[in-house]
């Protein structure tokens, strides 16, 4: 939930990252929307980001976990909390399928998952 944080690393992600059709770049656009306050835009976004393979490997699944994450926090910003409810159940499923290949990088999503889940309406 911190905004300031968010857009200051989008912005360090997207400065580091020379192709903008890059998933890592998308996805740092719409998190920069969503710290900047423009919860449409991020959701536009978050959903431009193209879903990893099923049999992608863990690194590539959590450019789509963070992904639905986003979603959620998008969905919650315009005040959609089923529907935030629904993206975080999705990336829990995910996250879950994962976390035995990476289980602290993976964790902290689970985590923030449910801490996101908790603060939903």
């Amino acid at each position: 939930g911190d905004r300031a944080a968010t857009a200051a690393m989008a912005r360090r992600v997207l400065a580091a990252t020379s192709d903008p059709a890059d998933r890592r770049s998308q996805l740092a656009q719409a998190f920069l929307a969503w710290a900047t306050d423009d919860p449409i835009e991020a959701a536009r976004g978050f959903a431009a980001v193209q879903p990893s393979a099923p049999d992608a490997p863990w690194w590539r699944q959590m450019v789509t976990i963070d992904a639905i994450i986003g979603a959620a926090l998008a969905a919650a910003a315009t005040g959609s909390a089923p529907r935030a409810r629904a993206y975080l159940d999705r990336a829990a499923q995910l996250a879950a399928g994962q976390l035995a290949s990476a289980p602290i990088l993976i964790g902290h999503r689970v985590e923030a998952i449910a801490t996101l889940r908790d603060r939903l309406p």
